[in-house]
Order: structure tokens, then C-alpha cells, then sequence
């Protein structure tokens, strides 16, 4: 398999559709989306980019199956597996903000070995392939020098659903206010994923999220040389929907954010 040839022609998968959600930004209207569940939307438009990228794939690797969030094709396991997220950060996009990517990766049996998140707006592609560095568009990454934490910036997201929001979450958001430089909460987690990659943010986590949001964005934070670790210390985050990326020298806060979680 050449993955090289690969992430080349996802790279056009991803620019014809990014083209095609740019053509669309800021033109709907209510009658254009849908309520999947409170605080979660989707429109015509992620399930059309999910399609177009599909039929792609379909062309690159015919036998490998597909883990996708509109579910536009039936979701099923094989050796080979696409994971796919056609527009990560729908809500940003239906309210006119512009900062929301595509995801992609490929997952062989239980490894993910290739990753691809596309910022629509910026058009810049991060890529990567295990055990061969990662990349914004040419360009090699890696994740931030050790600092001290008042010299960190800090990402996280919040679940749609409210009533998941306890306590935790409350007392880690008011520890990072406290004592990190920044703190930010930008809507795309492929994207938070890719700042850590590429130094912009320290640290990023979140919960109650899905294997598509993480997938692609995961292995190119590994690859840049950060780490990645569920809530448990484990290496479980694309089945539970646990995430915490961080680069050399956070390990104590990424422990202090478990133990909030833990309490």
C-alpha cells in the first residue's frame, strides 16, 4: 500500500469538498437544518460532502469498510477500515463561524495508520502516517517545547447534550482559567487536535465524543511527537470518546485533569 499516493489523492477528495461546503457557507436557511438531537445539527450540506467523499474512497481502497457520521453508507468493520467525519464542527458552520474541517482516517484492524483533517476555511491540509512524521500541508510539525503551565494555551469542547456537564468539567475549566495563559473552546475537535500537533495549543481535552472527531486528528498529534491518552491513562479514547492530547512536560496536568474527572 502506498500511503503517500494516498494521502495525496485524499488531499483532492478533500479540496473538491471543501470547495463545495465554502459554496454553501453562510447561504442556509432553518428550513435547511436538521435536529439530530439537542445542540446537534446537520444540514444537506454535511450529508452531500459525506457522499462526495465516500465515492471517492470507495475508488481508492474497494475493499475497505466505513465508520462515518451521517451514516450515508452502512457503517461496518473489516481489515480496512475508512473513518470519516464530513464536517467537523457543524454548529460553527450553521451559525457562520469560520473555523470547521473534514476528518479522515484509516484504520487498519485496531491501529489507525493514516490521518487527514482538512481546515475548510484556511484550506491547509494536516496529514499523517504512522512512523513518518506529521505535516500542515508540507510543511513537517511537532507539538510545543515543555513550558510551564501559566505559559500554556488550553483547548477543550463541551457535549451537546447539557446535562452531561457536571461538576467536572466546572472545577477543570475553572483550574485551567485560573492558572494556564489561555484557554479556549473553538468547535472542531480535529482541529484542536491538529494545534496541538502543530504547537498552537499545550494541551487540548474533552469527553463524549466520537471515534470520527479523533481519529485522523489523534495520530497526527502522535506523529508530531505529543501523546495521547484517554481518561483511564489508557489508549482506549476512540472507543470511550475520552481525550487528552498534550505535549512533553504536561504530564501532571493531563493526571490533574483525570483526577477532576475521578472525584
Amino acid at each position: 500500500m502506498n500511503t503517500e499516493l494516498i494521502v495525496g489523492e485524499i488531499k483532492i477528495i478533500c479540496e473538491n469538498t471543501g470547495k463545495f461546503i465554502r459554496s454553501h457557507f453562510g447561504q442556509l436557511n432553518e428550513n435547511q437544518i436538521i435536529t439530530k438531537s439537542k445542540n446537534s445539527l446537520v444540514s444537506f450540506v454535511d450529508q452531500q460532502a459525506e457522499k462526495m467523499i465516500i465515492e471517492s474512497l470507495v475508488k481508492i481502497l474497494p475493499e475497505a469498510a466505513f465508520m462515518t457520521e451521517e451514516a450515508m453508507i452502512k457503517n461496518s468493520e473489516n481489515e480496512y477500515q475508512w473513518i470519516v467525519d464530513p464536517l467537523d464542527g457543524t454548529t460553527n458552520y450553521m451559525v457562520g463561524i469560520p473555523h470547521f474541517s473534514i476528518s479522515i482516517a484509516l484504520k487498519k484492524n485496531d491501529e489507525v495508520i493514516l490521518g487527514v483533517v482538512y481546515d475548510v476555511m484556511q484550506q491547509d491540509l494536516y496529514h499523517a502516517v504512522v512512523g513518518k512524521g506529521a505535516f500542515v500541508n508540507e510543511n513537517k510539525i511537532h507539538v510545543a517545547d515543555s513550558k510551564k503551565l501559566d505559559e500554556c494555551a488550553i483547548a477543550t469542547g463541551f457535549p451537546y447534550d447539557k446535562g452531561l456537564i457536571g461538576e467536572a468539567h466546572q472545577n477543570t475549566l475553572m483550574y485551567f482559567v485560573k492558572n494556564a495563559r489561555i484557554l479556549r473552546r473553538l468547535g472542531s475537535a480535529a482541529l484542536d487536535l491538529c494545534f496541538v500537533a502543530k504547537g498552537t495549543f499545550d494541551l487540548y481535552y474533552e469527553k463524549h465524543l466520537n471515534a470520527w472527531d479523533i481519529a485522523a486528528g489523534s495520530l497526527i498529534v502522535q506523529e508530531a511527537g505529543g501523546t495521547i491518552i484517554d481518561f483511564s491513562k489508557g489508549q482506549n479514547y476512540l472507543a470511550c470518546g475520552e481525550i487528552i492530547a498534550f505535549a512533553p512536560g504536561l504530564e501532571e496536568e493531563a493526571e490533574k485533569i483525570i483526577g477532576f474527572f475521578e472525584n
